[in-house]
């Protein structure tokens, strides 16, 4: 049979080795979940900035758009005042009507891209919080509770070994 003083360090050594292979395992888990949320945030990032390049990009070829349309408006609307001998306030009246009428929709082309950029920066906003919030509630395992549960086995091994436990008789 075996020594009680040899029982006691053995259950201290496997409960040291249990207790630090679960701390470093807690660790080693904490550190994946904080890089998998970091990565997320990376990639939520770069396609934030490729939907703002989207949106930029697209309300660029609208307003392209809208200048060539008004020019040709603008040639159109000469051409006819040429044909028809049409000129002075009323010709500038048609011309200005036509220049109003392509800033208004310029205008409303870039109020609708602005909005876009904001939904967009509020979304990627409102993830990132989100990742704020997942980074805080990993849970970290304590050194400090490590320490105290290794030093609580070998309080328990000292003890085993200062009071065997007594046999029957």
């Amino acid at each position: 049979m075996c020594d009680p003083t040899t029982i006691a360090m053995a259950a201290f050594a496997i409960t040291a080795a249990s207790t630090y292979m679960q701390y470093e395992e807690g660790k080693s888990g904490a550190k994946r979940q904080e890089q998998a949320i970091q990565d997320g945030l990376a990639k939520d990032r770069a396609a934030t900035s490729r939907l703002y390049e989207q949106i930029n990009e697209s309300a660029q070829d609208e307003q392209a758009q809208r200048h060539t349309e008004m020019l040709i408006d603008r040639a159109r609307i000469r051409a006819v005042s040429a044909e028809s001998g049409l000129a002075g306030s009323t010709f500038d009246r048609i011309e200005a009507e036509n220049d109003n009428n392509a800033s208004t929709d310029m205008a409303t082309i870039e109020k609708n891209r602005s909005r876009s950029v904001v939904n967009a920066s509020s979304q990627s906003q409102a993830r990132s919080t989100q990742a704020s919030i997942q980074l805080a509630g990993i849970r970290h395992p304590s050194a400090l509770g490590a320490g105290l549960q290794i030093a609580g086995a070998g309080v328990n091994a000292y003890s085993s070994y200062k009071n065997p436990p007594r046999r029957a008789a």
